[in-house]
């Protein structure tokens, strides 16, 4: 594995996009709402602010995102939720959008959940806060503590 030297703030590119409406009902769950009050802090806004990313900061981030079931990864600082029994649980990094509102990025443990997928929770209806609509471009910042690995390129594989 080879690092990535930039530490600090990286700040990454989406766009807003519809999620499968599943996230409102599943927010407003007892233990989901009890577990962010008392690990992340906020009383979340129900559902998700869906972003669809993009950019070679994504695409060396989201492994880490992704592969980070055990707190193992120390550059990035991570909270896991854990369910009751029948639910997945998920890893949430704190992220800043739009320079404006302090939220949670929240990836759940669960197979095939899209590359370029990210959802967002914060104590407010972010896309009523920020005024956008599906389509719009939003930039989040992740505060990376350390470097992080990246995988070696086979032949042929482009940086």
């Amino acid at each position: 594995m080879d690092t990535i030297a930039t530490r600090g703030t990286w700040v990454l590119h989406g766009i807003v996009t519809d999620g499968l409406g599943e996230a409102a009902h599943f927010m407003l769950m007892k233990w989901f709402r009890s577990q962010c009050r008392e690990r992340l802090g906020i009383n979340p806004s129900p559902g998700t602010f869906n972003l669809r990313m993009q950019g070679e900061h994504w695409q060396r981030l989201r492994p880490q995102l992704h592969h980070n079931t055990a707190g193992a990864h120390p550059a990035l600082p991570v909270i896991h939720l854990a369910p009751p029994a029948g639910f997945c649980a998920a890893s949430c990094y704190p992220v800043h959008i739009a320079g404006a509102i302090d939220a949670w990025a929240i990836v759940p443990h669960i197979g095939h959940y899209p590359h370029d997928k990210l959802e967002v929770i914060a104590p407010v209806n972010l896309r009523a806060a920020l005024g956008v609509a599906n389509g719009a471009a939003v930039n989040l910042a992740f505060n990376v503590t350390a470097p992080l690995a990246q995988r070696h390129r086979t032949a042929g594989e482009q940086a």
